[in-house]
């Protein structure tokens, strides 16, 4: 069980995951003075598995907007975070909410 306190850390103000903000992520604009980063968007999906693995509850959790960090990614077009996010709802049989159980009516678990 999670204290109050560090389930507090895991929202920022406008109650945002980690997830919901690299939802958001784009990759960084080219620049004359660095180098771009090959594994920016890499390294933000791993970043994303890793904290899902450890707070597998967050992804039912939506912002102050009303959105999860499936909304999010689905709507920016971050494919590969969308397939994180309903990958893991399918590794994840025990949650039971209307998107997890609407995902199954639709065959996704």
């Amino acid at each position: 069980m999670r204290s109050r306190s560090e389930l507090c850390l895991l929202q920022d103000s406008d109650n945002n995951t980690i997830l919901i903000l690299l939802s958001d992520l784009r990759p960084p604009t080219m620049s004359p003075y660095c180098a771009p980063d090959p594994d920016f968007m890499g390294a933000a999906l791993r970043m994303a598995r890793l904290y899902f693995e450890r707070y597998p509850f967050i992804l039912d959790w939506s912002n102050s907007q009303g959105k999860t960090a499936l909304h999010t990614s689905a709507l920016k077009g971050n494919e590969e975070l969308v397939r994180v996010c309903t990958h893991s709802l399918s590794t994840t049989t025990d949650l039971h909410t209307p998107r997890t159980d609407a995902v199954r009516l639709r065959g996704g678990l």
